[in-house]
């Protein structure tokens, strides 16, 4: 009996102890619960993602129906997360950020030409008539002496006549030394006359020798090649100092090469080329960069190159279109390995005579210079480049985005970029060796995060190169005045803006003048930073000194974007000059920024088409650089 009462205490002491820990813990789990925070809602328009609420309604800018997004957070950074099935379902794939040197081949057309050194002028030495043509048509080789006609000249016979005259009185012994001594000078001037007149040393003696005078004189060539050009006839009479041929050599030619501008940074002086014809199939041909053009052609957006090339098998005719190809290693910042042409002398004239010592140019017998003269000094060591494969970048012509993995999560970076050498980008910045990048399926990733409305390569959260953090500036009293000279400046072209939104360039152009004037007189103040100054100056060269050809709105506002951001670039660096709020707003159909007075968005980029397309992005206050 004893022990039945025993055992029910026990059991009803620990149902209360039981009943009791279940109260108390429900009473802390009820508690916790209320205190938990809850996970805000997003709303956000399937049209325009970048807009999110924190309630349901119509989308600001197209009126749709907000939607709920399944983004619970409000985090703008470009990151997004992805787990092993999915991303196995996007196929992504990564490489690795290294350094190394890059073999570069650039393609490159041209023509051959002849060297223009090597190509000489027969012309008439004295009036007279053609009797004859040796060469009497344009193509024959000739070696230097060659007749190439015979020409009949009055003039001529008498020269001759006189030559031999004075010959005989040089040879006469009755003569006193005063007349012998004018007869010898007589005598030489005469064979300066006639050697004036194209007759070689040769044919002088000659006609001296013979005693005999000639009213004809032949036409010799003066060097070996090939007679480019006739400009004579049989019978024709000529005058002196008239063209009689032009006479090219063809063992030495000139092949001109159109180079892009994106790829001059990788041609230099000195650099070997290799040339093919389709001439010659599979034939190499070689040469050597000696001359680069200093003028860009505007139409083609080319430079042209000269290559001389040796052709003494003469297999190159002029004119022979040609494919070139130079090879070159390219390493950091898009440097690239060259000869070393220090402690060397150089003809200015003709690049191409370089000697190891003092001396003259073998063809125009200029004085030497030392290299380092025309800057052609000693090669730096060649360092690797930070490079990343071409698939890795997405380009937006303004901005160049990478995703760098880490793990499960993919990270949206912008970078600077060097030049592109074949399947390869160099990295200026951004990137470090060893991270990974995503090569395939980085389209994905970043159409992800637009509709997440997080930075992408479709939206940025500032201009490229204001792309630094922004803080405020701290001015002392003197400095806040400093600046007040852009006042009108900037307060002129928020007036421009509020036109422009109205569809209104009539009156924009007018106001424009008024700019121009305020531009003007910031220009002369002395207290102008130079960063201030130099946009001033960009807007005044680009823009207004072209206005107007700008006859069109559309083509006014695409210029006046690039206005937009050189006046951004002041403010940032010298805060806002006015007495007003200025609002910094963004409108990612244009991909622009401007600056506005009102919060309401007014977009000068569209007008009344698109009045309110764009979102306010950043709120300057007077004398202040941001917030």
């Amino acid at each position: 009996m004893k022990l039945s009462i025993k055992i029910t205490c026990l059991i009803l002491t620990m149902a209360l102890v039981g009943f009791s820990t279940g109260w108390v813990l429900g009473t802390y789990y009820e508690k916790n619960k209320k205190e938990a925070p809850k996970t805000k809602e997003i709303w956000t328009c399937s049209m325009h993602p970048e807009v999110q609420l924190p309630k349901p309604g119509k989308c600001p800018k197209c009126s749709m129906d907000l939607i709920l997004s399944g983004n619970k957070s409000n985090n703008k950074d470009a990151i997004y997360e992805m787990s092993p099935e999915a991303k196995k379902l996007a196929e992504i794939e990564v490489s690795e950020v290294e350094k190394r040197i890059l073999n570069h081949e650039i393609p490159l057309v041209g023509k051959a030409y002849y060297d223009e050194r090597t190509t000489s002028t027969i012309s008439a030495w004295f009036p007279g008539r053609i009797d004859r043509l040796f060469v009497d048509f344009t193509g024959t080789r000739v070696s230097k002496g060659d007749h190439l006609a015979l020409q009949y000249s009055p003039d001529l016979l008498a020269a001759q006549e006189e030559l031999i005259e004075s010959a005989k009185r040089v040879e006469s012994k009755d003569q006193s030394p005063f007349l012998k001594k004018s007869n010898l000078q007589l005598l030489t001037s005469t064979k300066e006359k006639l050697r004036l007149w194209g007759l070689s040393d040769e044919q002088i003696k000659e006609i001296i020798k013979t005693k005999k005078s000639s009213n004809q004189v032949e036409i010799q060539s003066s060097q070996k090649g090939v007679v480019i050009k006739k400009f004579i006839n049989k019978g024709d009479y000529v005058k002196t100092g008239q063209k009689l041929f032009t006479i090219g050599n063809l063992e030495h030619l000139w092949v001109f090469l159109d180079v892009y501008e994106s790829e001059l940074s990788f041609i230099y002086f000195g650099q070997k080329v290799i040339l093919q014809s389709e001439a010659f199939p599979g034939k190499d041909f070689h040469g050597t960069v000696s001359f680069i053009q200093p003028e860009l052609d505007d139409k083609t957006r080319t430079i042209k190159i000269r290559v001389n090339v040796d052709n003494t098998d003469l297999k190159l005719k002029p004119g022979m279109l040609m494919n070139a190809m130079v090879k070159v290693k390219v390493g950091k910042n898009g440097n690239v390995s060259h000869p070393d042409f220090s402690n060397k002398w150089i003809c200015p004239m003709h690049p191409e005579v370089m000697k190891s010592k003092p001396g003259q140019c073998d063809l125009c017998q200029m004085d030497l210079v030392k290299t380092e003269s025309l800057n052609m000094t000693k090669p730096k060591k060649l360092e690797p480049a930070l490079v990343i494969p071409e698939t890795a970048v997405l380009l937006t012509g303004k901005r160049a985005v990478v995703y760098v993995k880490k793990g499960n999560k993919y990270e949206g970076r912008q970078i600077v970029l060097g030049p592109k050498v074949k399947h390869y980008y160099i990295v200026i910045s951004g990137l470090q060796e060893g991270e990974l990048v995503v090569t395939k399926g980085n389209f994905k990733i970043d159409s992800s995060l637009q509709i997440m409305a997080k930075p992408s390569m479709m939206k940025n959260d500032w201009p490229e190169e204001d792309s630094e953090p922004m803080g405020k500036l701290n001015r002392s009293p003197q400095e806040k005045e400093n600046t007040l000279f852009l006042k009108p400046v900037f307060n002129k072209y928020i007036e421009i803006n509020q036109l422009l939104a109205k569809d209104n360039l009539k009156d924009t152009k007018i106001e424009l003048g008024k700019w121009k004037l305020n531009i003007k007189k910031a220009l002369t103040e002395k207290s102008i930073s130079k960063t201030t100054k130099t946009s001033l100056n960009k807007i005044q060269k680009d823009f207004l000194e072209q206005m107007e050809k700008f006859k069109d709105i559309d083509i006014f506002r695409e210029k006046w974007k690039k206005t937009s951001q050189s006046i951004i670039k002041i403010q940032k660096n010298s805060g806002n000059p006015t007495d007003k709020k200025i609002y910094t707003a963004y409108c990612p159909m244009a991909d622009s920024y401007w600056l506005q007075l009102d919060k309401a968005i007014k977009n000068p980029y569209y007008g009344k088409s698109m009045l309110d397309c764009g979102e306010i992005k950043k709120t300057t206050k007077p004398s202040e650089q941001g917030e």
